[in-house]
């Protein structure tokens, strides 16, 4: 990571990653989105400010927990699961707490509740307030522009179809006035900018398998793909009586079921993965309301699609 060829070809991996979602620049780390979370909440502490931190769920409650150990000065708004922020309460809030910026998680990811994002960053930008977005389970589906937001987290996996382990940082212009506060240095964005980006060791295969998919993916296509698979496949499913979360604004790839307290979610997941159909249940938030995931990241076909609902069928 310390040769001149590395360094052009992070470079051209950064330049790529920027373009893609119209930033000025971005950072690379080595870990998960959650880490990437943990360096904006560090940046953030290190400010004489005051934030207001969004929460419809399971991810929200993170950041919220994440900044409470970051011992960032903040006021929460939180609201059920399965709603949407109200963008008048969101003015009151911030103008009623004084605070200097928004971070909310652009879908949260428990219920597939996709966040207004343009909404928020308009109402922000109307009152001079920074925004700060986790886009960790939209970067690589969703067209997103983060041109007018101050700090945005993505990683590597999920729906860009590269590896996992990198966690991405995206920024624009940068507060320089902070407080004495001193972070670790791995989570300094500002000592990773001051060594040119790279002060630690990167995994190599990663990036490059990062640089590949960036230059391989047609976001449009693939989201218009997506969206279609979704509609096909909640209207399947809803055939089949199941309690499908439903609304105008949800993630494309994610369905979430609910279950009664007569069917047992792990059993479901369980007779699912012996039929080779592998989905998300076994995270605590999922098993603590009966719930369950299919998340169609990839390119899956309406049989593939006609498959699952024919096995599920066979078990509810």
């Amino acid at each position: 990571h310390r040769s001149s060829n590395f360094k052009l070809k992070y470079n051209k991996i950064i330049h790529n990653l920027t373009q893609f979602v119209s930033s000025k620049s971005a950072q690379v780390f080595t870990g998960s989105g959650t880490l990437a979370n943990e360096v904006m909440l560090a940046h953030l502490s290190t400010l004489n400010e005051k934030g207001l931190i969004l929460s419809n769920g399971e991810f929200g409650s993170r950041i919220i927990n994440q900044a409470k150990r970051h011992q960032v000065d903040f006021v929460e708004y939180k609201i059920d699961n399965d709603q949407e922020f109200n963008l008048e309460t969101l003015k009151n809030l911030v103008v009623q707490n004084k605070t200097d910026w928004v971070f909310f998680v652009h879908c949260e990811t428990s219920t597939g509740v996709l966040n207004n994002i343009n909404g928020i960053i308009n109402q922000c930008r109307e009152q001079n307030i920074r925004v700060i977005v986790d886009c960790v389970s939209t970067f690589g589906i969703i067209p997103i522009n983060l041109s007018k937001v101050y700090m945005a987290s993505a990683s590597s996996g999920k729906a860009l179809g590269s590896y996992s382990g990198l966690a991405l940082v995206f920024y624009n212009e940068l507060n320089t006035s902070c407080n004495n506060k001193v972070i670790p240095t791995y989570l300094d964005l500002r000592h990773y900018i001051s060594k040119n980006a790279i002060p630690f060791t990167l995994n190599s295969n990663a990036l490059y398998a990062l640089g590949t998919a960036l230059e391989l993916i047609d976001i449009h296509a693939k989201y218009k793909k997506v969206s279609s698979s979704k509609q096909y496949l909640r209207d399947r499913l809803s055939g089949l009586g199941l309690d499908i979360i439903k609304g105008e604004n949800l993630h494309p790839a994610i369905t979430t079921i609910e279950f009664p307290s007569t069917i047992d979610s792990i059993q479901i997941g369980e007779a699912l993965e012996a039929n080779n159909i592998f989905i998300n249940y076994k995270s605590d938030y999922l098993i603590h309301s009966n719930t369950i995931q299919l998340c169609n990241y990839s390119d899956c076909d309406r049989e593939e699609l006609d498959n699952v609902v024919n096995v599920l069928k066979g078990l509810v």
